[in-house]
């Protein structure tokens, strides 16, 4: 039997479709003490990296590191007592909570 579905659809994979980072390099990826961490912001986007919070998260999606109080394009991240394995980051504007960029970064 057909049916209609009434409401928003959420994005899947949870990150706005409005994009005000170019793009996000962790490096070296992977991290064995420290890594450094370059955020190319778009030139129109209106966004301060105060404005920006970059979180960790293990594999059952608890937050594991946090850093804000960004204040440039480049910052370092530090390994920390993290056990070895895969990890994914989300980088979210505090204003509004929109994650701008996600990906994946590797501890050994």
């Amino acid at each position: 039997m057909p049916f209609k579905l009434w409401g928003k659809i959420a994005n899947p994979t949870d990150v706005k479709d409005k994009t005000f980072i170019n793009a996000v390099s962790i490096a070296p990826n992977p991290i064995n003490n420290s890594a450094t961490v370059n955020i190319e912001l778009d030139q129109n986007a209106g966004i301060n990296f105060k404005d920006l919070v970059f979180n960790v998260y293990d594999q059952l999606g608890r937050e594991v590191m946090k850093y804000s109080g960004i204040s440039s394009s480049t910052f370092t991240i530090e390994k920390g007592n993290l056990a070895p394995g895969s990890y994914f980051y989300k980088l979210i504007s505090s204003k509004d909570q929109a994650i701008l960029k996600s990906g994946k970064l590797i501890i050994e």
